[in-house]
């Protein structure tokens, strides 16, 4: 069965009102939209890239933004979003094309609050407003942008929509301040200010970190190379840190292997029928670990060890219910294929 994909639709509107569209203003547009689905759907899922050109892998594979026929009317373009061969994409693609369609309309009116009521990272709702502006008209553009969602009335964002970007900037960031992991290369260590300073690898910048007195039996045993700080995380008008206060651990970055016997699922236990061993990556950013096993679908990603686990544990449930108990006339080909390969790798045992 072949899910229901979102559709957007979207028109380039001239005072002409021909059905023509520069094809910069054509690839802007669709590039913004393609981000700001990225952006949201990486929010919805409690991600936090410290880069912002990095999208996760199952991101990418599961919200694609596609083009269909062009049709009358100015410039009309259908798109559709998600993919089709992933059962768990529909309602997570429509929670995504809701929060986007709000913080549009938000933009077009003039009202900052929706990016603050439907976008949870603080860091997230800089980057979709950025997303926002390369795609509207620019000040002096004789050009509007219409975005419509099924059943839904047209968004209209003109030059004065984007005049609202700055303002809304100044207004959101009030959340400078958040609670993070930083990972960087230990710089110098001063005990006597209790202070440690590494290097932020995405812009060499040296980030000062201030921790307590009861943290200290810990750097005694780092030694100078990749460090995990966390704590409260200051950053600039680009999102990016300036200093850590209220450290509240530093540990040498442990890239060891994971190996995964058996997973907690809805009471009972997924046990692997022979251990999986999977080997972290640093995503480029450095700031991310992720795991990856393109066999069984699985592609997590986390700032620590820890959260990296759970995460890894809650994918292999969500795909186990979705696909492995799931009855076969109900699974495309390519979940078929994935339901069988999660059937002879995992075996489903009693109470937990």
């Amino acid at each position: 069965m072949v899910p229901e994909l979102e559709k957007l639709d979207i028109r380039i509107i001239d005072d002409s009102e021909e059905a023509t569209a520069d094809a910069e203003v054509l690839i802007h547009v669709l590039q913004g939209i393609q981000r700001a689905v990225h952006i949201v759907a990486m929010d919805e899922e409690n991600l936090d890239p410290a880069s912002p050109s990095y999208v996760p892998q199952h991101i990418q594979k599961n919200y694609p933004v596609r083009c269909l026929l062009p049709k009358q009317g100015s410039y009309a373009l259908p798109l559709t979003i998600g993919n089709p061969a992933d059962l768990t994409v529909p309602e997570n693609v429509q929670k995504v094309m809701t929060n986007i369609g709000e913080c549009l309309n938000g933009l077009a009116i003039g009202n900052h609050t929706p990016f603050s009521s439907t976008i949870r990272n603080g860091r997230f709702r800089i980057r979709l407003l950025d997303a926002f502006r390369t795609m509207m008209p620019k000040a002096g553009a004789t050009w509007k942008l219409g975005i419509r969602r099924s059943a839904s009335e047209e968004i209209l964002l003109t030059d004065e929509s984007a005049r609202h970007v700055p303002t809304f900037k100044e207004k959101l960031r009030q959340q400078e301040i958040i609670a993070q992991t930083i990972t960087g290369n230990l710089q110098a260590m001063d005990f006597e200010a209790r202070k440690i300073t590494i290097l932020y690898p995405e812009n060499n910048r040296e980030l000062e970190c201030f921790y307590d007195e009861d943290l200290e039996p810990e750097l005694w045993d780092t030694r100078r190379g990749l460090v995990q700080v966390t704590g409260t995380v200051v950053v600039d008008d680009e999102g990016l840190p300036t200093r850590i206060q209220d450290v509240e651990s530093i540990q040498a970055l442990d890239l060891s292997d994971f190996e995964v016997r058996e997973v907690p699922c809805d009471n009972k236990k997924l046990r692997f029928a022979k251990p999986l061993l999977l080997t972290p990556e640093l995503t480029e950013s450095q700031q991310y670990m992720m795991l990856r096993y393109e066999k069984l679908d699985i592609d997590v990603i986390a700032p620590t060890r820890e959260t990296l686990l759970d995460e890894l544990h809650e994918q292999v449930a969500v795909l186990w219910r979705e696909y492995a108990r799931e009855e076969d006339h109900k699974l495309s080909p390519a979940a078929l294929e994935l339901k069988r390969c999660l059937r002879n790798a995992i075996q489903e045992e009693g109470d937990a």
